[in-house]
């Protein structure tokens, strides 16, 4: 939520958090088993939160933003009959069509068409 209000530093804190919980055994009990409810929420804060995927009726959107202390991120994701790349760096993000049919994709608030095979890159928004 964090980063859909525009708080990315805040987001990357929680996600810090959130990441750590059984690597560094913050709440001394990993003894018991590993979180992975937490480890799912862990991929949806980088998926949902800082590449601000949204799945709609209407299509795909992708909001995404990247924390100042990141070089880049990647996540894939499949869409109906397809399968997507995002690529998010400090310039830019790039959405691959890896397979499947041509999609309509929003990012920032504009629509995209992308083909298969192709590569659409968008200047991060500030």
């Amino acid at each position: 939520m964090a980063s859909r209000l525009g708080q990315v530093e805040k987001a990357y804190e929680y996600f810090g958090e959130s990441a750590k919980l059984d690597l560094f055994n913050t709440h001394k009990n990993t003894k018991d088993g590993i979180h992975t409810a937490n480890m799912g929420g862990t991929y949806m804060a980088m998926v949902y939160g800082f590449g601000g995927l949204r799945m709609k009726e209407q299509g795909i959107f992708l909001n995404p933003v990247i924390p100042g202390r990141w070089q880049g991120y990647r996540f894939r994701f499949l869409y109906e009959d397809a399968s997507l790349e995002v690529s998010v760096d400090q310039k830019g993000c790039r959405i691959s069509l890896l397979k499947g049919s041509a999609k309509e994709i929003g990012v920032y608030g504009r629509n995209y068409r992308i083909e298969p095979g192709k590569e659409l890159e968008v200047a991060v928004k500030q």
